[in-house]
């Protein structure tokens, strides 16, 4: 297990964390000087919280590579769930988020826990692709029992510590790839290693995601992953440690014309609608609502259970749906930060089987309050083609606080 931090700046010590659920509060003890000072909005956040790794509509994740990957809901650093992945010989397995828009640098944070310590090197457990072609890849050194960080065709740094099986471990990585000398800089629990270059860049190249598991075949080993944040910002660099965590329906808001909705059974929506719309995971359970009266005014507003923490980093949101058909269709489903909306989703609600989206929350103002968070609220609806009729069965919101 790495040690207590020291020296090079850092703020934190590490706790023990068990091989169990969910680590309580946080695994670093804040020094006296800490302050919160979150992060730019992210590109990307989640915890995992809705306990389902697919693509199916495009949700938290851009591809999923294999069949090794899923959320387990017995191993978790924050909140109820984590991504597992079971990479064996000769296959790959991973899940890819692409990171949307001219990120010429990219700031993460991630936990990182492996099951038992491999046998061999792997080269890929986490890989930051690049518009030109580059990789930046975290890996693991098994002669030293390291993990190791480099780009891809060149020699990766080892970490300055060794590393502990089935032990979480936050790892902060900046990747610079718009400037000719590309670098990745990286954090262990708070302490920097030697930072990664490479001179094989095309000047102005972007980064354009991030891959967790392997596509090399050699590679072997069990991991998990929780509590992932990524930035375009370079200024964020370390984020730092955090936590993410959920916030479930616990009540109904504000309604625009309710009787165009109604339950699963074809009852009215009442006061305690919002326990359909509580799966989790998202791709279970049969209760929804589901609009049965064209029309693109109409919504039924939901709340949600309040934060309880006040330094809040990022927010994201997801909605689990489908439809009685995969015949076209449509639906929108908005978060409300007082009067500044954020679309998770609009568009055709009818994916064969569950489907679902994430999108991060965007404040309204410069930053996320507790008292904007606990006043978060969302609206489904705004159907203008119930044929069939569009249904929702999970909202969710994730977010991320140190």
């Amino acid at each position: 297990m790495l040690g207590a931090l020291a020296g090079g700046g850092a703020r934190f010590s590490l706790a023990l964390v068990t091989d169990s659920v969910a680590v309580p509060d946080n695994a670093f003890t804040t020094a006296s000087s800490f302050s919160c000072a979150p992060p730019s909005t992210p590109l990307w956040l989640t915890g995992l919280e809705h306990g389902h790794v697919s693509a199916a509509g495009g949700g938290s994740f851009s591809e999923l590579t294999g069949s090794g990957a899923s959320a387990d809901v017995a191993v978790a650093r924050s909140g109820a769930y984590s991504l597992k992945v079971v990479k064996t010989a000769s296959a790959s397995t991973h899940v890819l988020r692409r990171l949307t828009g001219s990120a010429s640098s990219v700031v993460t944070r991630f936990a990182i826990r492996l099951e038992t310590l491999p046998k061999a090197d792997v080269t890929q457990l986490v890989s930051f692709t690049l518009a030109d072609g580059g990789v930046v890849d975290l890996g693991y050194q098994a002669s030293a029992q390291k993990l190791q960080l480099g780009f891809a065709g060149g020699t990766p740094g080892a970490a300055s510590v060794s590393a502990t099986a089935g032990t979480w471990y936050v790892i902060d990585v900046k990747v610079v790839a718009g400037l000719l000398t590309r670098t990745a800089d990286w954090r262990i629990d708070g302490t920097a290693q030697t930072q990664a270059s490479s001179l094989l860049a095309l000047l102005g190249t972007t980064v354009t995601g991030l891959r967790l598991g392997s596509g090399t075949g050699a590679d072997v080993f069990t991991g998990h992953y929780d509590d992932i944040v990524a930035t375009s910002n370079g200024a964020d660099y370390p984020i730092g440690d955090g936590k993410i965590l959920p916030l479930r329906p616990n009540a109904m808001d504000t309604h625009d014309v309710p009787g165009n909705f109604q339950d699963a059974s074809g009852g009215t929506i009442t006061a305690g609608t919002y326990t359909d719309l509580d799966d989790v995971p998202v791709d279970t359970g049969t209760d929804h609502v589901k609009q049965v009266v064209a029309s693109g005014t109409s919504y039924l507003g939901v709340a949600f259970e309040d934060a309880t923490k006040t330094c809040i980093n990022g927010v994201a949101a997801v909605v689990g749906f489908e439809a009685s058909t995969t015949n076209e269709n449509n639906g929108k489903t908005s978060a409300f930060d007082g009067t500044t909306e954020t679309v998770v989703y609009s568009g055709a609600m009818n994916p064969a089987g569950r489907g679902y989206k994430a999108a991060v929350i965007a404040p309204a103002s410069s930053s996320w309050s507790q008292a904007a968070l606990n006043g978060l609220v969302m609206r489904i609806g705004y159907s203008t083609d119930v044929d069939p009729q569009p249904q929702w069965h999970t909202l969710l919101i994730e977010y991320d606080v140190r």
